[in-house]
C-alpha cells in the first residue's frame, strides 16, 4: 500500500508552485536518485565547511544548503512527474540520508567550535525523533508527515541560512557583547520549541489513536 506524504508547512504551497514551474527544465540525465545524491553530497560538503571553523565560509555553506533543498525537494517530484517512482528504495534513501545529513552537520559544527557539543547533539536528537515519529505514523496510518505544525524541512533550511548569515556578519560582536555563541543560543531555542511541538504532536496522536481503537472495539461488540 502506498504511503502518502503530508506537508502543511508555511512554505509548502509556494514551494510546490516553484517546483512545478522548474520541473520541465530539469535534464533527463538528472535522475531522482542523482538528485538524492546531490542533496546528500551537498550536506556532506556543508558539514566539512562547518568543521573548518571559518566564518568566511558560512556564505558558501548557504549555497550548499540551497543545493540540498534542490535535490531533496525535487527527487520524489521528478520521479512522479516522469512516472519512474521507486516507493521503497526512494522512500528509504530519502529519509535515511536526511538523518545522516543533520548528524554530519551537527558534527561539523561541533568540530568547528562554533557551537558546543550538547547543543549540536540536542538538535540532532530532536530531528531524529521527528523522523522516527513520522516513520511510526506512516506504518499506522500510511501517511508520512513532512511538516510539524507550520514548520518543515524548508523552514529549517531557511532558518539555518539566516543564522549562518547573521553569524557571518555579527557573530563575533554578539559573542563579545553577551559571551554566548550565537549558534548555541539558536540551537537551545530550537530544542525548546521543537521539543514542545513534538510533545504536543505525540499527545494529540495518542488521543486520536485511543479514540480510534475505542471506536473499533465498540463496533466489534455490536
Amino acid at each position: 500500500m502506498r504511503i502518502s506524504r503530508q506537508n502543511k508547512s508555511i512554505s509548502s504551497k509556494l514551494e510546490s508552485k516553484l517546483i512545478q514551474i522548474l520541473m520541465p527544465f530539469i535534464p533527463k540525465q538528472i535522475t531522482p536518485n542523482r538528485l538524492t545524491g546531490i542533496a546528500f553530497i551537498s550536506s556532506m560538503i556543508a558539514a566539512y565547511l562547518y568543521s573548518t571553523g571559518s566564518k568566511e565560509l558560512l556564505i558558501f555553506i548557504n549555497i550548499f544548503i540551497l543545493l540540498n533543498w534542490f535535490g531533496d525537494s525535487f527527487d520524489g517530484r521528478v520521479a512522479v512527474y516522469r512516472k519512474i517512482e521507486q516507493p521503497y528504495l526512494g522512500f528509504y534513501l530519502d529519509h535515511i540520508l536526511d538523518a545522516f545529513s543533520i548528524v554530519l552537520c551537527a558534527i561539523g559544527l561541533t568540530i568547528s567550535n562554533m557551537t558546543d557539543f550538547p547543543f549540536a547533539l540536542g538538535v540532532a536528537i530532536i530531528f531524529i525523533l521527528f523522523t522516527l515519529h513520522s516513520a511510526i505514523e506512516a506504518v499506522i496510518v500510511r501517511r508520512f508527515s513532512i511538516s510539524f505544525g507550520m514548520f518543515g524541512p524548508t523552514e529549517l533550511r531557511i532558518g539555518i541560512i539566516l543564522v549562518n548569515s547573521i553569524v557571518f556578519y555579527y557573530g563575533e560582536s554578539f559573542y563579545k557583547q553577551f559571551d554566548v555563541k550565537l549558534f548555541d543560543l539558536v540551537a537551545l531555542l530550537t530544542c525548546i520549541f521543537a521539543s514542545a511541538l513534538l510533545l504536543w504532536t505525540v499527545i494529540s496522536n495518542i488521543k486520536n489513536y485511543y479514540s480510534l481503537e475505542k471506536t473499533k472495539i465498540n463496533a466489534g461488540k455490536k
